[in-house]
């Protein structure tokens, strides 16, 4: 018969049912895990998700709103996508973290190789990601007046968007956010009118 103690069987299963309730219980480990990846992934889907979205928008700081838009352009962008692939290679190539096209960047690239933008709306993009990445991962506190920062908001085009009044933000905060608004604006214009059609020069 085998001895309780500390390395007795009362003691393991006492220690494994810890463990899984650790994990998988009401507020365990994996549980918080997929609360956490549920507010990653979510997106708005109707008038007033996104009206919010907009507000937060305007009084966010300026890493906030950068790293606010960001994910929804991003969103944008997997739209168009998918309006070129098949259901179960969308989510293969693009969806998956260890997808080919799970990056930004890659699917930066898959834009320009579908035919969805050109090479000019490809720099714009590449800035706008530059742009995101820097204050995602710099711990300096920096903000649209920052030089490097400035100079490469000038870089983007001017547009004029109506989805909400931006009038009383700075000028580099204005192009940034005009650029990623519009371009989200293309690539859902692109899913839902154009899906599925080559169109070379859509976005050049």
């Amino acid at each position: 018969m085998e001895r309780e103690g500390w390395g007795g069987k009362a003691v393991r299963d006492s220690a494994k049912s810890s463990t899984m309730s650790l994990l998988f219980g009401g507020n365990g480990l994996m549980t918080l895990k997929k609360k956490l990846k549920e507010i990653r992934t979510w997106k708005p889907s109707n008038d007033a998700e996104w009206d919010a979205l907009f507000r937060e928008m305007q009084t966010a700081s300026d890493r906030a709103v950068v790293l606010t838009i960001g994910p929804f352009l991003e969103a944008s962008a997997e739209l168009a996508i998918a309006s070129r692939m098949a259901e179960e290679n969308f989510e293969e190539l693009v969806m998956r973290p260890d997808s080919p096209l799970a990056t930004f960047s890659a699917k930066i690239r898959i834009l320009q190789g579908l035919g969805i933008i050109g090479p000019r709306h490809r720099k714009i993009m590449d800035t706008i990601r530059e742009i995101r990445n820097t204050f995602a991962h710099s711990m300096k506190p920096i903000d649209f007046e920052t030089d490097v920062i400035r100079d490469f908001c000038n870089t983007l085009e001017d547009w004029d968007i109506d989805a909400f009044d931006i009038s009383h933000l700075s000028q580099p905060r204005k192009k940034f956010t005009c650029a990623a608004v519009t371009m989200a604006q293309h690539f859902v214009t692109y899913s839902f009118d154009n899906g599925g059609k080559i169109i070379p020069t859509y976005l050049d």
